[in-house]
């Protein structure tokens, strides 16, 4: 098995192959840290992390109740998370394709940026 085994998608953890699937839920991961700050499964050890990628709960983004992107990025971000690859974003063209339905400049400022941040902090250690 070769990768990051926190990043590792469920099937490879069964000896499956890899492919562009595994690849989206190593990226889902990667946005579930930026977001949070955390990984969406945690363990000690490699046995502990195996046990939390195939028996663990769907993960949460966390992100505050009240933050209008969660309702539309956490869907997505769940998808690129799921335990079965043919439950998965197929693509990473349909990944992107996702993303920018997602994106509307006028829609977040820096002030925005700002302010979500520093709820996410807060809400994390208070």
């Amino acid at each position: 098995m070769v990768g990051t085994p926190t990043y590792l998608a469920p099937e490879l953890w069964f000896g499956g192959e890899a492919d562009e699937r595994t690849d989206i839920y190593a990226l889902g991961v990667t946005l579930h840290v930026m977001l949070t700050g955390v990984t969406p499964f945690d363990g000690w050890s490699m046995s502990q992390l195996r046990a939390a990628h195939i028996a663990a709960k769907r993960p949460e983004l966390q992100l505050p109740r009240d933050e209008p992107l969660n309702n539309r990025l956490e869907p997505l971000l769940l998808s690129c998370l799921a335990w079965s690859a043919a439950d998965r974003v197929q693509s990473v063209r349909e990944l992107h394709d996702a993303l920018l339905e997602l994106f509307d400049p006028t829609s977040w400022t820096a002030e925005d940026a700002e302010a979500f941040w520093k709820a996410a902090e807060k809400a994390r250690f208070g």
